[in-house]
């Protein structure tokens, strides 16, 4: 098989030789034009010397071009290797990436159940101490007790903003995690 430093050589000689037929043709078209040329009857053979070198230098440029193709098809499928191993690189890293980001979601995934979890403790906390409150506020009212009557309100009061307070934070937890690209519907 012809290696491409030969089919570069082989380029290289072919160009230089038609830079020279090229250089050869600028007589013969300066001698058609000649008068001596015409009196001597001799344009028919300098046209045939003209179209000759004419030939030749189309069969050399397209020989040429077709080295150039030829060359361009080497250098691609001996870079084939390189890109190869570039793309397998590539992939082995957005690999890591797909791992890593797996990862990250299944720990917001878990803390998102953590928050929700402690949310439901503490709003089954929040209506106990509400349910409480409102027990002792009954049996102040039902003994004529005042200040037993302002503490259970002031205790209910505390047990409403708890679980207003719980409420905001579960939402807010829930449309930040929501809003992740990855993130299923909770």
């Amino acid at each position: 098989m012809t290696t491409i430093q030969e089919l570069k050589d082989r380029r290289d000689t072919l160009t230089i030789e038609m830079e020279s037929i090229q250089a050869d043709l600028a007589p013969f078209e300066a001698a058609l034009e000649s008068p001596e040329v015409i009196q001597q009857g001799r344009q028919l053979a300098v046209q045939d010397e003209i179209n000759d070198h004419k030939r030749r230098i189309d069969s050399q440029g397209l020989e040429i071009h077709l080295l150039n193709q030829k060359i361009d098809r080497l250098e691609t499928l001996a870079n084939r290797e390189s890109l190869a191993a570039g793309y397998i690189s590539a992939m082995a890293t957005w690999k890591a990436d797909e791992v890593e980001l797996n990862e990250k979601r299944n720990s917001i995934e878990t803390r998102l159940q953590q928050v929700r979890q402690n949310d439901q403790e503490g709003m089954a906390k929040a209506r106990q101490a509400e349910t409480d409150a409102a027990t002792a506020y009954a049996q102040a009212v039902a003994w004529g007790d005042v200040e037993g009557e302002k503490a259970a309100n002031a205790e209910a009061q505390k047990g409403l903003a708890k679980k207003t307070s719980l409420l905001q934070l579960s939402t807010t937890a829930a449309n930040n995690c929501s809003s992740l690209p990855w993130s299923r519907s909770w």
